[in-house]
């Protein structure tokens, strides 16, 4: 019997994770604590999102929708208590005939009133690419080989952002799994975090402006690739 069908209701560039919404079916509201999916029930998952089933706070288990590379994880899933959670396979007990199950295996768990005793929560997570962020730089340093003088920079622009690992983002970025996040609640902080390695970027880009910091508009590509390759390096992104 399904008791609960949940989807995501707003996605959008605007945000980087909401809770699951519990959505009418058969002209009736579904019943339940709110936020909280019980045995039985059944989600949605779309391209680019990632849907985790949080477990007292904890992953309990996930699936990430994609139609790349030939394999389709979209679909309609339906979470049961009574099976074994496969993280590593990537995947949930399916619902849907077209989708493919990923080996449960049944173990035994504690139960309270037919149900787990511990709360099981659904989130999505953005995956999408969040483009257009604007950027503003100031006071950056830039040794001019040409006139053999250094000069601060001040210049303006945009950056893009993608959350590849939604595991990782929910435990380090998401606090609480009933409100959700919206990129402008992190904008503040990438923005910090590119300032810091723009210095050394810049830096490295240097020997190849053969006439000097007019040519820095020339190298945009190896001044991003530089960026991106020090916010690695420093464990920022």
């Amino acid at each position: 019997t399904i008791l609960e069908y949940f989807r995501c209701e707003n996605l959008s560039d605007e945000y980087l994770f909401v809770p699951a919404t519990k959505v009418m079916r058969n002209g009736a509201v579904n019943k339940g604590s709110e936020g909280v999916i019980t045995s039985g029930s059944v989600f949605d998952v779309a391209v680019n999102q990632a849907a985790i089933l949080i477990e007292n706070g904890r992953v309990h288990d996930f699936v990430i929708g994609t139609t790349e590379n030939g394999v389709d994880t979209t679909g309609q899933y339906k979470y049961e208590s009574s099976l074994e959670p496969s993280c590593i396979s990537g995947g949930l007990k399916d619902v849907m005939p077209g989708l493919v199950s990923q080996g449960m295996n049944a173990v035994d768990r504690m139960k309270f009133g037919g149900q787990s005793k511990n709360t099981m929560r659904l989130i999505y997570i953005n995956m999408k690419e969040i483009k257009m962020q604007k950027i503003g730089i100031g006071g950056v340093s830039f040794y001019d080989n040409r006139y053999n003088l250094s000069i601060e920079l001040k210049g303006h622009g945009t950056f893009s952002y993608k959350i590849v690992d939604p595991i990782s983002f929910y435990q380090n970025m998401t606090y609480d799994p009933t409100r959700p996040l919206r990129s402008a609640d992190i904008l503040e902080e990438l923005r910090n975090n590119i300032s810091t390695v723009l210095d050394p970027s810049i830096g490295s880009i240097e020997s190849i402006c053969a006439r000097g910091y007019v040519d820095i508009k020339n190298h945009s590509h190896e001044l991003a690739g530089y960026a991106n390759q020090y916010l690695v390096e420093r464990g920022v992104w």
